[in-house]
């Protein structure tokens, strides 16, 4: 890794998830100690600002930039008599509600770990270790599936990803990476079993062409995310150093500010020519 740097000081606060918003340029995260909130900043770090604040015990953040959405699972209650929804939060009218009810909908679950977003299908995904189940739904919160039912696989999921057709979870119970159909859920590919170290986090990295633009027009948000994704907030001081020649910001070609050669060539060569001289006289002292 490389020019790795402090992005959002959180000091005392416990992140459970973050998410990024490669169109507009945002960082969101959910904080769950000392006070449930959804937080949102530039890339670069700048405007911290609260989103909302009246949430219970948030988990599993994920975000849908082609049409403005977040979405992440909400616990209420005591560990073992929990209520679970998946929540929805829309950057384009500063709205919040309910998708879906899990608890109501699985008896036998409500222990969801992980949720993934299929943006071109507009469908949501999750899984449930008490059940050890997999589900969909769409975002309007209708045409359950349940794809899985007590699946040995499912006993202990770490987090759910989607990429093309197939859904792909991690278990730490069977340490391994396995995918299925995200229509059917049949043909299951374990795609890796890991010796030691059972992966708790998956991440898919790939083309995006078709999810590279919104669905809406982003000259009509409000003054917030405008004041966010200004360009100011937006560029990242002091990220590459000197030995990286990739100037060009990824999200959408602004330049990033490097740090400045102040040093001249004599404070750069002066602590070798300290360094000989106090061998020079160490030799000379001990002959």
């Amino acid at each position: 890794l490389r020019n790795v740097r402090t992005v959002v000081d959180i000091g005392f606060s416990s992140v459970d998830s973050i998410a990024v918003d490669w169109n507009l340029g945002l960082l969101f995260w959910l904080e769950s100690y000392p006070r449930p909130r959804l937080q949102a900043a530039s890339l670069s770090g700048r405007q911290e600002t609260t989103l909302l604040s009246d949430l219970q015990n948030p988990i599993c953040l994920v975000q849908d930039p082609k049409h403005g959405y977040l979405f992440w699972i909400d616990r209420r209650g005591p560990l073992l008599d929990q209520t679970s929804t998946i929540e929805c939060y829309s950057i384009l009218d500063d709205r919040k509600w309910t998708v879906f009810n899990i608890s109501g909908a699985d008896p036998d679950g409500s222990r969801p770990k992980a949720i993934a977003v299929d943006i071109p299908e507009m469908t949501l995904y999750w899984v449930d270790a008490r059940s050890e189940s997999l589900h969909k739904v769409s975002y309007d919160g209708t045409g359950h599936v349940v794809l899985l039912r007590n699946h040995e696989r499912l006993q202990d999921p770490g987090s759910l990803t989607v990429y093309g057709d197939h859904v792909l979870w991690t278990d730490t119970q069977s340490s391994s990476i396995i995918w299925v159909s995200k229509t059917t859920g049949k043909d299951e590919l374990i795609v890796k079993t890991f010796d030691i170290h059972p992966p708790q986090n998956i991440k898919i990295y790939g083309n995006r062409d078709t999810i590279s633009k919104t669905s809406y027009d982003k000259t009509k948000l409000k003054p917030i995310w405008k004041e966010l994704t200004s360009k100011e907030n937006f560029e990242i001081d002091e990220y590459d150093n000197d030995d990286d020649d990739d100037d060009d910001d990824y999200y959408d070609g602004r330049r990033r500010k490097k740090n400045p050669k102040n040093e001249s060539s004599a404070e750069i060569h002066r602590p070798s020519i300290l360094v000989y001289f106090s061998l020079l006289f160490f030799i000379l002292l001990y002959n």
